[in-house]
């Protein structure tokens, strides 16, 4: 049978429970000539976890106990081997054998991450207690100080065989300091000597490709490189977007997640129904819509099989890797967020919230429910995703505002950056008579070539403008009130051949 050695918090009793035993007994055990470090992240824990490196100078002590095949392959789930998070290693333990200590070779779980994080106090605790059970006369009763926290993060230190790390660190802090005087001295308008902007420039191209190489060597290596926004140890986010459908919470996902790093360490997790409807849509060759008429209406409970496990692989790979979530679905009142903020798999995430329109969703403006249906028609036309108006009715009526009782941390409230939804905006009133004056002078136009180059200009403004702004929807009427011209015109067929 396997021995398995065990050094972080599990116990006897835990380890019975994961794999199943009644019972279990274990023997003292220690790994020579390696040292517990911390590396990763622990969701349960909220810190770092427990794992070994070389070290020459240092022992892990732990136990050991015998284990079957069988037993370690479910004891690979609760380790975190099939997310990636830890590999199975052997390696030559000294194991208690009654009278004294012998090598035996031993499985053990080692952190597949280089990335030093503190760990919680209560699991350090949790280790201390385990050490005191099974080394209660050999090391006298540990403290928790008694665990070395230091020195753990030279493994995800690039290892070039000379240790100038931190004689660098302290160069950049001094050019830090350098830096911000040179700016204070200098005004916009100095005339310079010509010796010193070159210099600058110089400096400024070095730093900037010295940080590309550091950074793109070490998150090849998985290793995260702390963007201004990002802090290790801080809790994970739930951010929930509020608001009715077709508001822009989706070109919000977009600004959101361009604050974070490119890494796949950093970028949070987007849970969004849509998004998945519309991929298994894809993949059964049909629309969004058609999906909902033959899966999701007549066919419920396939649908729920179809997406809830979809939903919770995204889940499962966000909490495991402590990632930030943003929940991209209406979260319309305390009901629907509950059911995600109360999924255990969160417990430990903070709790965030973006609000869309609450000023007239509060006030239960049916301008603005009439806006919203029309915004979700025009998007119709253009791609095949109907959302029936009894369903933004119901959602509109049911509105509840995210508040602090309810376990916010932060709720930011925005405006919808649909523009059908801002017409009332002085800066579409504004260009908006201008437009008028457009499509004015399209309706008395004759000629088929002036028709035709404005329709032109229209489109090449399309392409580079934002499909969120008001210039954008504009120039979509300029271009429905040409079609609607060239058709009262009878000219259809001239147009068709001109290309357009």
């Amino acid at each position: 049978m396997p021995l398995l050695f065990s050094y972080g918090s599990n116990t006897p009793e835990q380890l019975a429970r994961r794999i199943g035993r009644r019972y279990i007994e274990g023997e003292p055990a220690y790994l020579p000539k390696h040292g517990r470090v911390f590396r990763g992240w622990s969701r349960n824990w909220q810190g770092g976890p427990a794992s070994v490196i070389k070290d020459n100078s240092r022992t892990v002590y732990g136990w050991a106990t015998n284990v079957t095949p069988a037993e370690l392959d479910k004891l690979d789930r609760y380790e975190g081997v099939h997310s990636g998070n830890y590999v199975r290693k052997r390696k030559n333990v000294m194991v208690w054998n009654g009278r004294d200590f012998s090598s035996k070779r031993a499985v053990l779980y080692v952190s597949t991450s280089d990335e030093y994080n503190k760990p919680a106090k209560e699991y350090v605790k949790a280790i201390v207690s385990m050490i005191n059970y099974y080394w209660p006369k050999e090391r006298g009763s540990w403290k928790p100080r008694d665990i070395p926290l230091r020195n753990n993060r030279k493994a995800i230190k690039m290892d070039y065989g000379v240790p100038d790390g931190g004689m660098t660190r302290r160069q950049l802090k001094a050019m830090e300091a350098d830096l911000r005087d040179l700016h204070d001295m200098l005004d916009d308008d100095d005339h310079l000597p010509p010796w010193l902007p070159p210099k600058v420039i110089r400096a400024q191209n070095d730093l900037s490709d010295a940080r590309r190489i550091v950074r793109g060597e070490l998150e090849s290596r998985g290793i995260r490189t702390n963007p201004r926004h990002y802090r290790r140890n801080k809790k994970p986010k739930l951010i929930f977007l509020v608001g009715l459908t077709c508001v822009g919470k989706s070109y919000k996902v977009k600004e959101l997640i361009n604050q974070y790093g490119t890494s796949a360490q950093t970028v949070p997790v987007v849970l969004s129904t849509d998004n998945i409807v519309e991929d298994l849509a894809r993949a059964e060759g049909i629309t969004y819509d058609q999906f909902f008429a033959t899966m999701g209406a007549r066919q419920p409970n396939r649908f729920v099989a179809q997406v809830l496990p979809a939903l919770n692989d995204m889940i499962d790979h966000a909490t495991m890797n402590g990632l930030d979530v943003i929940v991209d679905m209406q979260n319309i009142n305390q009901k629907s967020r509950s059911l995600t903020y109360d999924n255990p798999k969160f417990e430990g995430y903070e709790l965030h919230a973006i609000v869309f329109d609450d000023d007239r969703l509060s006030a239960q403006d049916p301008a603005y429910l009439e806006a919203v249906k029309k915004a979700c028609f025009v998007r119709s036309q253009s791609e095949p995703k109907t959302v029936p108006e009894h369903v933004i009715e119901r959602s509109f009526a049911g509105y509840e505002a995210p508040t602090k009782a309810e376990g916010f941390k932060t709720i930011k409230k925005v405006k919808g950056s649909n523009p059908i939804l801002r017409k009332n905006s002085r800066h579409y009133r504004r260009n908006s008579n201008s437009v008028y004056q457009i499509i004015r002078e399209i309706e008395r136009e004759t000629d088929i070539g002036a028709l035709a180059a404005q329709y032109s200009s229209a489109e090449n403004i399309l392409d580079v403008a934002d499909p969120f702004s008001d210039q954008f929807h504009q120039w979509q009427d300029i271009m429905r009130a040409i079609e609607d011209r060239v058709e009262e015109l009878g000219l259809e067929d001239e147009f068709e051949d001109m290309g357009y």
